[in-house]
């Protein structure tokens, strides 16, 4: 998988070489799902600890194979996320222009994850001995998304945008459910990710709330501003479960969030929702 990866990540760079200046990037964003996202994950830790070395200390931003990378309630320990996760906060300075890269969304009622996936990993490690001064035992337990020490973020349901109280929400107030956006309310929410990229800022002094069009990430505290690792728990009525990642909330959030992480979104045409 690391060699698709890597050729795909080639051809991104050489049909941008081709674009005019002022034309939109081609983008290339790798998303995986369950043990999909644990086979993605493999693919790409190595390279991306070795880029962030090169080019984050470096004074670059952090890129990693692809432009982003999203996994969505993948199953592997937390353990192997420990060298890229200790890298990142390690940093005393990001780069100014880094965005988020490696993002990691998980269910509040994934069960998956969260219970078949500890027991099937208490018989693995049943003959390995464990360090009592870290929660070592239960990194290597836990699904990464449950691991707490590495958690960042809370992706939260908006009730206010299910009310009518904005002009960009999924809901409609007329059918009672969440669908996908016309087209006027897709330049609705260009502008609205527009000002929320905004309060993105590397080394501020403290952490951000960010409004997307039907829920809110909020940061833990602990949580520094330009740290590319994102872990975030969601609220079960943006994700309900293991499975539930096609359901409007979710693909809109994800929408959203790919554009606000992008370095260069592609000026105001793609921003108003031209693109």
């Amino acid at each position: 998988m690391t060699e698709l990866l890597v050729t795909l990540e080639k051809l991104e760079n050489a049909s941008n070489k081709t674009l005019p200046t002022n034309a939109p990037r081609t983008e290339f964003v790798i998303v995986g799902h369950s043990f999909g996202g644990a086979a993605v994950y493999s693919a790409i830790c190595q390279m991306t600890t070795e880029r962030f070395v090169e080019t984050v200390e470096k004074g670059r931003p952090l890129k990693p194979l692809g432009d982003q990378v999203i996994l969505l309630n993948p199953a592997f320990e937390a353990s192997r996320h420990y060298n890229l996760n200790e890298l990142a906060v390690s940093i005393s300075k990001y780069p100014a222009t880094q965005r988020p890269v490696l993002s990691i969304f998980t269910s509040e009622g994934d069960w998956a994850t969260h219970y078949a996936f500890p027991l099937g990993r208490f018989f693995a490690i049943l003959s390995q001995k464990f360090r009592h001064d870290k929660p070592q035992r239960d990194a290597n337990l836990d699904a990464v998304g449950w691991f707490s020490p590495f958690i960042t973020h809370r992706l939260i349901y908006d009730a206010t945008a299910k009310a009518g109280e904005t002009n960009h929400s999924t809901f409609n107030l007329q059918t009672q459910r969440h669908e996908p956006h016309s087209r006027e309310k897709l330049r609705e929410s260009a502008l609205n990710i527009r000002a929320q990229r905004s309060k993105w800022h590397p080394n501020g002094a403290k952490p951000a709330v960010y409004s997307f069009d039907d829920c809110r990430l909020e940061p833990r505290d602990a949580f520094r501003p330009g740290d590319p690792f994102l872990l975030v728990s969601v609220d079960k009525k943006i994700m309900k479960d293991h499975d539930d990642i096609d359901n409007p909330v979710l693909r809109n959030f994800l929408r959203e969030y790919i554009h606000f992480c992008q370095t260069d979104p592609g000026g105001d045409q793609a921003e108003s929702g031209g693109r």
